[in-house]
């Protein structure tokens, strides 16, 4: 398995729509983010636990869950997460970084993600500037769903934010917020 959602260009959407609310994640929250990355991409990396309670309520860090609507409950429902922080790389420029978006497979390709990026946008101090993401070359679904995001490649190159990719070859992408 990859980790990566498989790229469908020419898949249509379920017409069946999901009833979604995202919000704030709470401590309760964070077995069920767990649970969705490892669903999203067949594992979660060693520390995820430790480090999604480090994010909790941290200056700078935005932490977002998608539930379904009748499943709202603190750590019930989840089927997606998102993150984003203010970095100050050395690698990339300075701003606000998608740090995290996964969806349960499941209920891929019905607008979760796409809300949890538009959701990442209003919860940002100002609401204004850019987003950025970082997103692996090899990730086709991923630079798909942030073009259609309105995000626009910048560079690629070996190493973002410390990070070393698989294949070799990262993305940073930027979207200019309103």
């Amino acid at each position: 398995m990859s980790g990566y959602a498989e790229y469908r260009p020419a898949t249509t959407r379920p017409a069946r729509t999901l009833d979604v609310d995202v919000r704030a994640a709470d401590v309760d929250d964070v077995t069920a983010i767990v649970e969705v990355e490892r669903a999203a991409r067949g594992m979660a990396p060693a520390g995820f636990l430790e480090a999604l309670r480090a994010l909790m309520g941290r200056h700078g860090t935005i932490l977002l869950v998608a539930v379904l609507t009748d499943l709202g409950a603190a750590g019930e429902g989840v089927i997606g997460w998102a993150s984003a922080r203010f970095r100050e790389p050395e690698d990339a420029p300075n701003g606000w970084y998608v740090g995290g978006l996964a969806v349960l497979p499941d209920v891929r390709r019905r607008g979760v993600a796409r809300l949890l990026l538009a959701t990442l946008d209003e919860h940002r101090p100002g609401n204004a500037g850019l987003l950025r993401s970082i997103v692996n070359a090899r990730n086709l679904a991923s630079l798909a769903l942030h073009r259609s995001c309105g995000f626009r490649e910048i560079e690629r190159g070996p190493v973002f934010l410390g990070v070393e990719f698989t294949g070799g070859e990262g993305v940073l992408l930027e979207r200019l917020t309103a």
